[in-house]
């Protein structure tokens, strides 16, 4: 999301294609019964979705694979009505923003513009099934129906459709997809799923600033924050939920602690492992980013072995907080166990 980009018209719009479930739900069923035709079997391809928990790494990798060109994802060109691709497509064309890039309101030094890829699916996961694990406190990990899973496959069918190149592999980068990866297998049979994950100290330190920035920003423009709910972010910020595999220990916990934040780190990791199928693919970010065989594994899985190798880049931010060590312990272990999966 950028800073200042979003007028009054715009807000409305957003209100009404987000906001709203039922234009929602009327906007994807006009969209699919006018492009139904068109619709191709994509299930059998590999397609790749990238889920992890946020600062992970997880836009950075998306960024490498999407511009090889070989893949559709979801832009901010599709927004508001990221629900109707095709329809929004063949409306906003003519009138599709044209702003240089700017860096996003994370203050991470990465820059968007409305040609750049984003994690936007969430909504129809929201939309259609959002009951099943949005809860007051917490995201859960759900059973998605077969139905869901077949409407899944029509979308993400659309989404190709709609793209304005030949790619026709569907690119997803959604974190609360470490939610649902059995579904996405379902769907998806041949899909490449990797799971990015980074050094838990500077992870969770990275969490705990977004955190305390999000809520200044939020506070200065109530927007942000349903922007960010409307789209299924629920990371940081007041709107805030944890991922609960059912082993929580941090729900109790002052979420104003740095500590809270590596509890959060182990618990989101330690119920991905624990529930991933073995043909997960988990990413070490700081592997990736020092280890040039690290992104020509990840190449040659996806078939692409002749990318150039990206320079990945760690940032890293000062750490001023006290920790608990037996905690940091604790995630180090399960660090290690997951660089061993890798």
């Amino acid at each position: 999301m950028q800073k200042g980009h979003y007028n009054f018209l715009d807000k409305i719009l957003h209100r009404l294609a987000l906001q709203n479930t039922a234009f929602a739900e009327m906007s994807f069923d006009l969209n699919l019964r006018l492009y139904k035709h068109e619709i191709a079997n994509v299930s059998p391809l590999q397609h790749i979705f990238i889920a992890g928990l946020a600062r992970s790494g997880t836009t950075i990798l998306m960024r490498q694979l999407y511009d090889t060109v070989r893949y559709r994802s979801l832009t901010y060109q599709d927004m508001p009505f990221v629900l109707a691709p095709n329809i929004w497509q063949k409306f906003s064309s003519s009138s599709h923003k044209s702003y240089e890039q700017s860096e996003r309101m994370h203050g991470d030094g990465i820059k968007i513009s409305p040609d750049s890829p984003e994690a936007l699916e969430e909504v129809f996961w929201r939309i259609f099934t959002g009951s099943e694990y949005i809860k007051k406190d917490r995201l859960i990990p759900y059973h998605v129906s077969q139905e869901i899973i077949a409407k899944f496959r029509q979308y993400v069918s659309l989404i190709i459709l709609s793209g304005k190149t030949d790619a026709k592999f569907y690119l997803s980068k959604n974190n609360n997809n470490i939610l649902r990866l059995p579904a996405i297998r379902k769907a998806f049979p041949s899909a490449l799923i990797l799971v990015p994950f980074r050094n838990p100290l500077t992870h969770a330190n990275s969490l705990f600033y977004q955190h305390k920035l999000f809520i200044k920003l939020q506070n200065q423009n109530q927007f942000t924050r349903k922007y960010m709910d409307w789209l299924g972010h629920f990371e940081f910020g007041s709107g805030h939920k944890i991922f609960d595999f059912g082993n929580q220990s941090s729900k109790n916990q002052n979420i104003d602690d740095f500590n809270y934040w590596l509890d959060l780190w182990i618990n989101t990791y330690d119920g991905i492992r624990n529930t991933a199928s073995k043909d997960v693919h988990f990413i070490c970010y700081e592997d990736l980013c020092k280890n040039k065989d690290v992104w020509k594994n990840i190449s040659h899985l996806a078939g692409i072995e002749k990318t150039p190798v990206h320079n990945f880049i760690l940032r890293e931010k000062e750490i001023v907080e006290d920790i608990d060590k037996n905690k940091l312990d604790k995630a180090f272990i399960l660090y290690e166990s997951l660089r061993n999966k890798t």
